[in-house]
C-alpha cells in the first residue's frame, strides 16, 4: 500500500503541512514535511536516543541542497526563517513578513512525493529530474538518502520558469555540481539551541567527509559522500563554519513554544554531475559504518530489508499491522519496547500495557510480547506511567 501526492507538494501551506517519518527500531528517527522543511523543534534527519545523556537528542537537523551550473543556483531545500531577523538580501522582496519568509523555495520544482517503502521525492527542472529517497538502517543511528540526477544539460538552469540564484564566486572546480550544506543542531529535541562560544568547530578529515564532536556530552557524528557515478577524486568539500540564524518553527508558534533557532554548518560537499548521477548522503554516530561496506551496499541491503516487509501490506490490515510494529524499539540499554509515540514519547507502562495485546500477542509476536513485559518488571515502581 503506497500513499502518493502529487498537487499538494508544490503548495507551500500543503508541503509544509503534510508530514513523514522514518524510525530505526533503536528510539531514533528521521522526521519532517513533505517540503523538508522543518516546522517543528522535533522535526530533523538524524534524531538518536542516547543512554547518556538520556533522552533523544536532534544531531542533524536539515540540509540545503541545490544544483549549481556555471553561474546560476537552483535550491531544492525549503527553509522559513523568522522575518525581522533574517538578511534582507535573502528575503526576495519579502522582508515586509510579519513572521516568517520562506528561503529558498525548493518546492517549487517539486512534482511528487511518494511513501511506500521509505519517503521519495521528485523534482523537475525544466527536461531534467531530480529524486530525494530517505532511509535510516535499521537499528543504527544512520541516515541515508540517495540523489538520482536525470538528464541535466549545460543549459537545464536556463530555463525561465525555474527559480534560480546568481551565485557570487565559484565554489568548486566543476561547471556543473550539486551542492549539499549540513545543516547541525545537537540538542535535546525539546529545545532550541543558539549561537554560543561553547561549541567545538573543529572537523576532522575522513574517508569520503568529515566528522566533528561539537559538545563533549554528545556523540561524535560522521557525515560521508559516495558519487557512484565519478571518480571519489573529484567529489570535494569545502570548510567554513557558520551560523544559520533564526530559523524559524511555524509549529511551535502555533503550539505557543519559542520558535526561532540557530543551526550551523561546517561547510559543504560538492558533487560534480554528468548527464545523469547517482550519489549517497550519510551522517551516523556509528563509527564502524565509515569503515565497512559501502553506502551504496548499506542502501540495497536496507531497501532490501524493507520491501520484504512491504510485500504483506496489500490492504489496510495489512499495513495497520505493519504500522504498528514501528512502535516495537529497543532501549539504549538492548531491551526490548513500546514506544508509546512518536517523536514525543519513549517506553511508559500504561501505553505498553493497552497497546500490548493488540502489537505483540494479537500479531504473532507472542515471544517478543513476553520479553516486553519481562523487561517491564525493573520500572514497576513507577505505575501507572512507568
Amino acid at each position: 500500500m503506497d500513499f502518493l501526492l502529487e498537487k499538494e507538494t508544490q503548495n507551500k501551506e500543503d508541503a509544509i503541512r503534510k508530514e513523514w517519518i522514518v524510525i530505526n527500531a533503536v528510539g531514533g528517527y528521521a522526521y519532517s514535511t513533505i517540503a523538508t522543511c522543518n516546522t517543528r523543534k522535533y522535526h530533523g534527519l538524524l534524531t538518536v536516543n542516547l543512554e547518556e545523556p538520556v533522552g533523544r537528542y536532534v544531531l542533524l537537523s536539515t540540509l540545503d541542497e541545490s544544483i549549481c551550473i556555471k553561474n546560476k543556483e537552483c535550491f531544492l531545500s525549503t527553509h522559513q526563517y523568522h522575518a525581522q531577523c533574517k538578511d534582507t538580501d535573502l528575503s526576495e522582496g519579502n522582508s515586509h513578513c510579519s513572521e516568517s519568509i520562506t528561503f529558498p523555495k525548493g518546492y517549487k520544482s517539486s512534482q511528487l512525493f511518494k511513501l511506500a517503502t521509505h519517503p521519495r521525492f521528485e523534482y523537475t527542472l525544466g527536461t531534467a529530474k531530480v529524486t530525494r529517497e530517505i532511509l535510516m538502517l535499521h537499528e543504527k543511528n544512520t541516515t541515508l538518502i540517495k540523489y538520482t540526477v536525470e538528464n541535466i544539460e549545460e543549459n537545464t538552469l536556463e530555463d525561465p520558469n525555474i527559480d534560480t540564484q546568481i551565485l557570487k564566486q565559484a565554489e568548486c572546480p566543476h561547471d556543473k555540481y550539486f551542492k549539499i550544506t549540513p545543516l547541525f543542531a545537537f540538542r535535546d529535541m525539546h529545545t532550541l539551541t543558539y549561537e554560543n562560544e561553547a561549541i567545538n568547530t573543529t572537523t576532522n578529515t575522513i574517508k569520503d567527509g568529515f566528522s566533528i564532536k561539537p559538545y563533549n556530552d554528545l556523540p561524535e557524528i560522521y557525515v560521508t559522500v559516495e558519487n557512484k557515478s565519478h571518480d571519489a577524486t573529484k567529489t570535494g568539500f569545502n570548510k567554513k563554519f557558520l551560523w544559520y540564524k533564526n530559523v524559524f518553527y511555524t509549529k511551535e508558534k502555533e503550539r505557543g513554544f519559542d520558535c526561532i533557532e540557530d543551526l550551523w554548518t561546517t561547510g559543504n560537499f560538492y558533487i560534480p554531475l554528468d548527464k545523469n548521477t547517482v550519489f549517497y548522503f550519510s551522517s551516523t554516530t556509528e563509527k564502524s559504518i565509515e569503515n565497512t561496506e559501502s553506502l551504496h551496499t548499506l542502501w540495497e541491503k536496507e531497501l532490501q530489508r524493507r520491501e520484504e516487509e512491504h510485500k504483506n501490506t496489500k490492504n489496510l490490515l495489512c499495513y495497520l499491522k505493519k504500522a504498528s510494529r514501528l512502535f516495537l524499539s529497543k532501549n539504549p540499554q538492548g531491551k526490548e519496547e513500546i514506544i508509546a509515540g512518536y517523536p514525543w514519547f519513549q517506553a511508559w507502562g500504561r501505553d505498553t500495557l493497552i497497546s500490548i495485546k493488540g502489537i505483540c500477542f494479537a500479531g504473532e509476536l507472542i515471544e517478543k510480547g513476553k520479553e516486553i513485559l519481562l523487561g517491564m518488571i525493573d520500572s514497576m515502581y513507577d505505575i501507572p506511567q512507568k
